[in-house]
């Protein structure tokens, strides 16, 4: 997102934004929305805090993110649907990547 959010600061069309990014322009819109309604500092913000309390704070019984919860959450929280390498360019190289998948995902 935090390319996308750049982009669509810049001025970039949803189709730009959604060409670059790999996906439909329906995710783009939807970035574009959410990124005028709270702004990219916010959503960022948001979600570091709910990663910092912890997969036990979001109902899960181990305390192991994975990149699926990770997307699952941003998608609930703000309706900005993320593939698995989206997720992981998100959230930067701070944040280990988990290669395997949870159960029932």
């Amino acid at each position: 997102m935090r390319l996308a959010a750049a982009e669509i600061e810049a001025g970039g069309s949803d189709r730009e934004v959604a060409k670059r990014a790999r996906v439909s322009r329906m995710p783009a819109n939807r970035w574009r929305r959410a990124l005028a309604r709270r702004g990219r500092a916010a959503l960022l913000a948001e979600l570091e805090a709910v990663l910092d309390a912890g997969p036990a704070a979001c109902g899960y019984e181990d305390q192991c993110w994975t990149l699926p919860r990770i997307a699952y959450l941003v998608w609930q929280r703000s309706g900005v649907e993320y593939t698995l390498t989206g997720i992981d360019v998100l959230l930067g190289p701070s944040f280990p990547s988990h290669p395997h998948t949870v159960e029932g995902w």
